[in-house]
């Protein structure tokens, strides 16, 4: 009925009249989906974390959780911390899930569970998101800085992404491929909007723009081809109309435009299109 406030205690009331039984953990993980619904996230984090942590919480639903149920629950408590703001406990949890996934990844169970993909994508989403909030300003020196920061978290980001494509999940492992595809177009994007230093005239900023599109130029053609693997991957999970797809076609046809535009101002400059400022005449005497 959409009134999940009101589900919460009457599972508690399970829990406590079939203490010890399955019955009881099955009401556990429902006390957690009634939570997750209302958006209770500190209250969802203390319950998982008691299935898979307090004695006492693990007695009265039956014991210590099988693999699955463990699996679930971890991943779950990451994404209930990442909710709150604690992102780096959420991290943890998410590493916790990835090693269970490590030591079970022969068995089948485990290799088809949506939270092992789930939790590589949160994972990158944690550090896309570190990575999103820095900004290129001057002077020089703190530009360097914020460079070398945004560069490890682009590669952690990265690297959790492309673990969550490799195991072709038809939604999280395309979400994930997009995800990689638009980490390249945003660090352009971000290196482009950098601060330009003052004074500059036409010319000398649309050189500064060339020069600058140098170092991006390789980012953009990485984003162009991994926005069509994307694609590629969605008609073979059988999504060719996933939200997923779709973005990575939008994004695709915005980098194809980028290359473009960018490669129409070096032809201006090479062929003389774009001229310097003239120099003020001397002043008479």
């Amino acid at each position: 009925l959409g009134r999940p406030a009101e589900a919460v205690p009457r599972f508690r009331e399970v829990v406590e009249r079939r203490n010890g039984t399955r019955d009881a953990r099955d009401a556990w993980f429902q006390i957690a989906d009634a939570l997750e619904a209302c958006g209770r996230w500190v209250e969802l984090a203390e319950v998982l974390r008691g299935a898979l942590e307090d004695p006492a919480v693990q007695a009265k639903i039956g014991g210590p959780l099988e693999l699955l149920d463990g699996l679930e629950a971890t991943a779950r408590l990451g994404l209930a911390l990442k909710q709150v703001g604690d992102v780096a406990k959420a991290d943890e949890a998410f590493k916790r899930v990835d090693r269970i996934y490590a030591d079970h990844r022969d068995t089948q169970i485990v290799q088809e569970s949506e939270w092992v993909v789930r939790s590589l994508y949160e994972r990158g989403e944690i550090y896309r998101e570190l990575f999103a909030g820095i900004r290129f300003k001057l002077p020089v020196d703190r530009m360097k800085r914020d460079l070398e920061d945004k560069a490890n978290l682009f590669l952690k980001s990265e690297n959790a992404y492309f673990h969550a494509v490799r195991l072709h999940h038809p939604k999280w492992s395309l979400a994930a491929g997009f995800e990689i595809g638009h980490l390249y177009q945003r660090l352009i994007e971000d290196i482009d909007a950098a601060e330009v230093p003052a004074g500059l005239d036409l010319y000398t900023t649309e050189v500064y723009r060339e020069e600058l599109w140098k170092h991006t130029e390789h980012l953009a053609k990485r984003a162009v081809n991994i926005y069509k693997r994307n694609i590629d991957l969605g008609k073979r999970l059988g999504r060719e109309s996933s939200e997923w797809v779709a973005r990575s076609e939008e994004g695709l046809r915005h980098m194809e435009t980028l290359i473009e535009q960018n490669n129409e101002r070096r032809r201006k400059i090479d062929m003389g299109e774009i001229k310097p400022t003239p120099a003020a005449p001397a002043p008479q005497s």
